[in-house]
């Protein structure tokens, strides 16, 4: 079974400048590479049109299939709930309906691009970036985690601070108050535990979330640190088995997030923090001798 694998844009870019000693055929041969939402959306972003549809190209060339990119990480974690709730097993991961269709668009033919798919992409986009806000603000009015950033001696780490995290219901009521803003009200407490007892978008979502407020919080002297934007993109760990970012602080922060999970909440995870040499190095069919 081939490995699942999904990039951020900062190792989709490096791939990008080393595609001529890399063999692409062999990468998506070794590999089952599933784009995001957010790639596309970041790069759909960009000023500079032409460099934007040549990377979008390329994303279609190593992209799994016609598989469409996994949706964003807010509706994943609504899916994951409803998916629970309704004891279904299969989670539809991918974005669907006219974002899907857009979004395959944008790849397959960047240079013609239909102004309702334009329109549905901008909207998506504005709506990651309010939905990040929704849980920020929902963190930041909670005075219990202001008093455990103030208190740095109490978190020694990433992992102890989401240990604390976890043993209050600051977790739960995150997650409770952020379901309540995409439309599902009264959520159950069981099912909400669920979500977090289980290597499901929702429990990389929240833990890398928190992890970015850790960071802003208690580490202000260490800099930089990874946007919002490429925080939750942790929620797409519960898909794949690899995620290759060429990001060293987002690097960082995931692998204490895996750290947490493994060891404090006894979840063993096979998944694995890679940049993309990482990746490469130990498959010598891939990369292309030097001539």
């Amino acid at each position: 079974m081939k490995t699942k694998v999904c990039f951020d844009n900062s190792s989709l870019g490096e791939l990008y400048k080393r595609r001529g000693n890399i063999n692409l055929e062999s990468l998506s041969e070794k590999f089952k590479i599933y784009l995001s939402t957010i790639n596309i959306l970041e790069l759909i972003n960009y000023e500079n049109i032409v460099k934007r549809n040549e990377l979008l190209r390329f994303y279609d060339k190593i992209k799994y299939k016609d598989y469409p990119p996994l949706d964003i990480p807010e509706k994943l974690l609504k899916k994951t709930y409803l998916a629970i709730s309704q004891r279904n097993k299969y989670l539809p991961a991918s974005a669907d309906g006219n974002l899907g269709q857009s979004l395959l668009l944008y790849l397959e033919n960047p240079d013609e691009i239909p102004p309702t798919a334009a329109q549905m992409c901008k909207k998506t986009f504005n709506h990651i970036n309010n939905g990040i806000k929704i849980t920020s603000n929902i963190s930041r009015k909670d005075s219990r985690v202001k008093e455990l950033i103030k208190n740095r001696h109490v978190s020694e780490s990433l992992p102890v601070f989401l240990n604390l995290l976890f043993k209050s219901d600051i977790i739960t009521t995150t997650i409770e108050k952020a379901l309540s803003s995409l439309g599902i009200n009264n959520a159950k407490k069981g099912y909400i535990n669920m979500l977090i007892n289980e290597p499901t978008p929702c429990l990389f979502y929240i833990c890398a979330y928190y992890g970015g407020v850790y960071n802003w919080g208690f580490r202000r002297e260490y800099s930089p640190h990874p946007n919002r934007n490429d925080v939750i993109q942790a929620a797409y760990l519960s898909i794949c088995d690899y995620f290759i970012t060429d990001d060293k602080a987002l690097k960082n922060l995931l692998n204490e997030v895996l750290i947490f999970i493994n060891s404090y909440l006894g979840i063993d995870l096979k998944k694995k923090i890679l940049d993309l040499d990482e990746l490469l190095r130990p498959h010598s069919s891939i990369i292309k001798p030097n001539k």
